[in-house]
């Protein structure tokens, strides 16, 4: 895997799933779907019965780690 930018780590990153910590302490599990410039991530959440998806606004991301 070679990643020399943030940019190639969320390239890598997209339709897999991500554990994501925010700033204020939650934790997210889900599919990262889109990201942008700003590092705004579109997230798919693992949920049994249903689909939502969220926006992660880039400045609220403490990391983001792929769950392999």
């Amino acid at each position: 895997m070679n990643i020399s930018k943030p940019y190639d780590f969320l390239n890598q990153l997209l339709g897999k799933e991500a554990q994501i910590k925010l700033k204020d302490g939650t934790m997210i599990k889900g599919k990262v779907l889109a990201f942008d410039v700003h590092m705004n991530l579109v997230v798919q959440l693992q949920e049994e019965l249903s689909q939502r998806y969220i926006f992660i606004r880039g400045d609220s991301l403490m990391f983001v780690e792929r769950i392999e």
